[in-house]
């Protein structure tokens, strides 16, 4: 067996210094990488609440066992999810393509018509049809920047494999073809 040896690319890669960047620049170049897309939800005392990410992690640690999520400071909607009992995270499956902005909008009163979801024991709120479930509790709270890392410790897991994963790439929601 041979290894072939590695050729030099000597095209020259377009820099710009973090002094000149935008925010409009950061979210394309950010938003160039693949992710997957989750529905942070619970039933909370002033009703439904969900929250759409796409700064998630899993498999932070495994003793416990830790996802995070990095959450905006400015969110009106993780003050109320924090608090709660028990946060669902509901991995967005391709069914719910046509509702993630729906469900990140601003208009409280229509979030969640035509969404269907489930509430655990706990209060956690669960977008039905997703591929994989998980009730968590709030760990911990890291500030970075203009957002909060929140570290979620997962309690349970519910697993629907028939369900097909949606992908966050180019500021869109994409599917595993």
């Amino acid at each position: 067996m041979s290894i072939a040896p590695a050729t030099a690319d000597t095209r020259q890669a377009s820099v710009t210094s973090t002094d000149d960047l935008d925010d409009q620049t950061l979210r394309r170049v950010f938003g160039a990488f693949p992710s997957g897309v989750v529905v942070l939800g619970a039933q909370t005392e002033d009703g439904p609440q969900a929250l759409v990410a796409s700064s998630f992690t899993v498999g932070v640690s495994l003793h416990p066992p830790l996802v995070s999520v990095a959450v905006q400071r400015s969110s009106q909607t993780w003050p109320r999810i924090r608090t709660a009992p028990a946060i669902g995270v509901s991995y967005a499956g391709e069914v719910h393509a046509g509702v993630l902005r729906q469900l990140a909008g601003r208009d409280r009163a229509h979030r969640f018509d035509g969404v269907g979801t489930i509430v655990t024991p706990h209060d956690a709120l669960l977008l039905a049809g997703s591929p994989v479930h998980l009730e968590t509790v709030l760990h911990a709270e890291i500030a970075a920047g203009d957002h909060t890392v929140a570290l979620l410790e997962v309690r349970h897991v519910h697993e629907e494999p028939e369900h097909r994963p949606l992908l966050w790439h180019a500021s869109g929601v994409r599917t595993l073809d």
